[in-house]
């Protein structure tokens, strides 16, 4: 068996977080974005047959939002964390009810 030196890198994934040397939450916060679109393009399917909308939001609470906030119990309570995860959420909800902005 060999042993291979370990790589120094900038970033990596642990337990489903990226964790990176400047302790930078954009890069991780965009992740969980791209994670909850992703959830919802899963279920998109579902939710176009599904007509009634207490099933819809069940779903949509169920599979989206633990995408999207997955490990953000441990970052900092910041404006701008906050303001990130909830524009994707108000943007995932207006794209479950078919709502566009313009």
């Amino acid at each position: 068996m060999t042993i291979a030196p370990l790589q120094q890198v900038d970033s990596y994934v642990y337990l489903g977080k990226e964790v990176n040397m400047s302790n930078d939450l954009s890069i991780e916060i965009g992740r969980r974005r791209k994670a909850g679109w992703a959830a919802f393009n899963n279920i998109r399917e579902v939710m176009i047959q599904l007509k009634d909308p207490k099933l819809r939001a069940q779903i949509f609470e169920a599979s989206v939002i633990p995408a999207l906030t997955y490990v953000s119990e441990v970052w900092p309570d910041t404006k701008g964390t906050a303001t990130a995860l909830f524009t994707s959420y108000r943007a995932l909800e207006r794209a479950l009810l078919g709502i566009t902005r313009y």
